[in-house]
């Protein structure tokens, strides 16, 4: 939603129960989000970014960031990569094909 839209719900929210966002609210803690970050920009109060959430994103990141990683093949002309028994048959490690290695 527009942060516009976010701040005209609060305000709504916040009159249920009698409060303004000029006069009763002195500060907020939001996430990074760019929207959320324009809210704090809209009303006049202080806004306080949460840094916890910002250290869980990071942590995601770091933990289940997949890493795709290519073993490159050898070309059809190179002889020293040449996986073929002398019958003519490919061993089973010659045929390796497109890998993914993860780091934990």
């Amino acid at each position: 939603m527009p942060a516009e839209k976010c701040v005209e719900l609060l305000e709504s929210k916040l009159a249920q129960f009698g409060l303004t966002i000029q006069d009763d609210i002195v500060c907020i803690c939001t996430d990074g989000a760019s929207v959320m970050v324009k809210v704090g920009k809209i009303i006049e109060a202080e806004q306080q970014l949460c840094y916890a959430h910002g250290v869980q994103l990071a942590v995601l990141d770091v933990l289940y960031r997949r890493q795709a990683r290519t073993t490159p093949q050898p070309s059809d002309h190179d002889e020293a990569d040449d996986h073929s028994d002398a019958d003519g048959e490919d061993d089973a490690q010659g045929d390796l094909g497109f890998q993914v290695h993860t780091r934990l």
